[in-house]
């Protein structure tokens, strides 16, 4: 594919290569990120603060606009379980920390790729196809507010660019339809994969032998998460193949 403004696949390479390689690295990494990044990230975090831990949730709309959060809605890192808040300096803020860190790298190279006419149209079409599905209420806004307010989809990474004007041939509404047809095969069989692997994780953990102790209410045993987590790290993997 080529890529316009002036960036070559190398360069780009290059670019989504400087992300922390393992726990050593993160703390310079994190250090060198400019002000605002870490700004963000400690506003994030105080919102945060009001939400892990609680099951089951339903986040403002002006909670869910902060810098990051859409990122935190949609991972697989379950923040919502309760024993969470007893490892929010070794966990949570280190994760918001990463998330902040991809989303200040996202918009280095993203909107350099999404120049591209057939990238930007691929992913147009399929926030056109997502805000489709989602259930719409009737509600006035006027009287309801936020709960009448129309819903759009939006990426997680928030990178918007406007159409792209460089002449080149776009594909067909016959492509587009291939396009969208083949990526949503394969999104449905990763997802079916990642539920299958996450169905046999909660199977192991709600074994009684998994539990580091008897008690019921017992968290599970060290070398159980440790395996489990693997696990999951293999289900958030295939998106990325």
């Amino acid at each position: 594919m080529q890529l316009h403004n002036n960036m070559s696949a190398i360069e780009m390479q290059s670019v989504m290569s400087d992300r922390p390689t393992g726990k050593v690295d993160f703390p310079t990494k994190w250090e060198s990120m400019p002000a605002s990044v870490k700004t963000s990230t400690n506003e994030l975090f105080e919102e945060m603060k009001k939400h892990i831990g609680r099951g089951k949730i339903d986040m403002a709309p002006s909670a869910q606009t902060k810098r990051g959060m859409p990122a935190i809605m949609v991972t697989g890192w379950d923040w919502r379980r309760v024993g969470i808040k007893k490892n929010i300096a070794r966990e949570v803020e280190p994760s918001i920390r990463m998330v902040q860190m991809e989303l200040h790298l996202a918009k280095q190279y993203r909107p350099k790729v999404l120049a591209d006419p057939i990238v930007w149209t691929l992913r147009s079409t399929l926030k056109s196809a997502m805000t489709a599905a989602l259930y719409q209420s009737n509600l006035d806004p006027v009287t309801s507010g936020s709960l009448g307010i129309p819903k759009g989809w939006t990426y997680w990474d928030g990178v918007d660019v406007p159409k792209p004007t460089v002449e080149q041939e776009a594909p067909n509404d016959e492509e587009m339809l291939r396009i969208q047809h083949d990526t949503n095969v394969r999104i449905a069989a990763e997802k079916a994969d990642r539920d299958a692997i996450l169905k046999v994780v909660k199977q192991i953990t709600s074994l009684k032998i998994a539990r580091a102790t008897r008690h019921k209410s017992s968290e599970i045993s060290s070398d159980v998460a440790e395996a489990t987590n693997a696990l999951i790290q293999v289900s958030l993997t295939l998106s990325e193949q």
